[in-house]
């Protein structure tokens, strides 16, 4: 079984810190990175017994959160990341 996971990277680099997957396109609120600019890494992996078990390739990407460390995806990203899933 194939997995994913997100993690923004904060700048200070103190800790890393894991994104739960989004619901309806909306991501849960980082208030410690409001008005940032955060790296993320995507993580894609197999499982073995529900577990990490193999790492299969890292993505990165770089956005924006607002002033309550919300970010939203737009109807563009969405219609990109759909496009995407359908070629594989």
């Amino acid at each position: 079984m194939y997995d994913w996971m997100q993690i923004f990277i904060p700048f200070n680099g103190d800790k890393i810190i894991k994104i739960p997957q989004p619901k309806n396109h909306k991501y849960k609120s980082v208030p410690e990175l409001t008005n940032q600019n955060v790296p993320e890494a995507i993580l894609y992996y197999k499982n073995k017994d529900r577990k990490p078990y193999q790492l299969l390739t890292v993505g990165f990407d770089r956005f924006r959160l607002d002033s309550n460390g919300n970010y939203e995806e737009t109807e563009v990203e969405r219609k990109m990341a759909f496009h995407k899933s359908k070629k594989k």
